[in-house]
């Protein structure tokens, strides 16, 4: 683990490309501050890694700031968050978040995995714990939330081109 400080605020998709960039291991996984990983989720998606995927999205359980499950299993094939997904340093570093986004990174990111035809994998069980309170970057700005998504046409439409872990 390494910890990457930067004075000025870059936005989460520039800050996680410079992360990107100065990473040296194999796999990268992106936590964001107030998610939380379940015992054994960095192994089941390391295995779903190891069978050939570039990517791995886990099911997740949303939380309130009480951490009271709110809204249970979360399916990763139809919301695509970047937060605690393992991705191969080297598909990801290819990729990259688009510079400046600030809403929808992760969707928009997915989105250019499987434009490549990058082998994306779904571990369909909660692996990861999202917790949903007012300071959530998704609750600031709605209008510009409904343009950037309106912009990246970004639906949560199930994935069609990728292969599933249990």
């Amino acid at each position: 683990v390494r910890f990457i400080k930067k004075g000025q605020s870059l936005g989460l998709a520039s800050a996680s490309n410079v992360a990107i960039q100065k990473a040296r291991g194999r796999y990268l996984m992106r936590v964001d501050a107030d998610d939380i990983l379940l015992p054994h989720a960095a192994g089941t998606m390391l295995r779903a890694m190891e069978e050939g995927a570039g990517a791995v999205y886990a099911a997740y359980h949303e939380t309130n700031d009480q951490a009271v499950v709110i809204e249970p299993n979360v399916d990763p094939r139809k919301v695509h968050h970047a937060g605690c997904a393992l991705f191969d340093h080297r598909l990801i570093n290819e990729i990259r978040f688009t510079e400046g986004l600030r809403h929808f990174d992760g969707a928009d990111l997915h989105k250019r995995i499987i434009a490549k035809n990058m082998p994306v994998a779904y571990v369909t069980r909660p692996l990861w714990l999202y917790r949903r309170h007012d300071k959530n970057h998704s609750n600031s700005d709605p209008a510009e939330r409904a343009r950037v998504r309106e912009d990246l046409k970004i639906g949560y439409a199930t994935a069609t081109s990728s292969w599933f872990a249990a």
